[in-house]
């Protein structure tokens, strides 16, 4: 199937032998087989990043959830911190153990508190920050796919840890993830 377009490459502006061989690949076979070769190539390279995506998100809006799962708690959670306003804090690191703390700040977020206590560090990017260390445990996705997964009350926080506003009693957790 020629159209214009066809046309105006094979015909014009390009010296023989470039000609011969965009011709042999191109306009020989046919513009639609080699679209159709992109397309089927860019469709099964997409589809192992959308089947993950599938996986790590399915469960994020069930609404028969299980609570996160937990690993060795500590019991007593330290007290760290001054301030009217207190709320727990769990790190669960790459074995599964939990460290916990009852934290007292007067911040406003959940970030500023952790920051200011030298719990949590991090990169600033688009999207807020990005946390990269927390209890001195880093996490590095370039290194080997690991990250830190944030929740409010044990459930995935829909925002970062920077815009998440401190409630009162409530349960603020971080899970190294890969």
């Amino acid at each position: 199937m020629k159209n214009k377009f066809h046309e105006s490459i094979c015909a014009e502006g390009m010296s023989k032998s470039v000609k011969n061989k965009f011709h042999e690949s191109i306009c020989a076979e046919g513009m639609s087989k080699n679209m159709k070769k992109f397309l089927s190539k860019k469709i099964l390279s997409f589809f192992p990043v959308l089947l993950i995506a599938i996986i790590v998100f399915a469960g994020c809006s069930a609404d028969d959830e299980e609570p996160l799962s937990r690993g060795n708690t500590t019991v007593n959670a330290e007290e760290i911190g001054t301030g009217e306003t207190v709320f727990r804090l769990e790190v669960t690191d790459a074995e599964n153990n939990i460290t916990a703390w009852s934290v007292s700040t007067n911040e406003q977020t959940v970030g500023s508190a952790l920051l200011a206590l030298g719990l949590i560090a991090g990169d600033d990017g688009a999207f807020g920050l990005m946390v990269t260390t927390v209890n001195n445990i880093t996490a590095d996705w370039s290194y080997d796919g690991s990250w830190w997964a944030f929740y409010v009350n044990d459930e995935l926080s829909p925002v970062g840890v920077d815009s998440a506003y401190i409630e009162p009693g409530a349960t603020y957790a971080f899970v190294f993830s890969r």
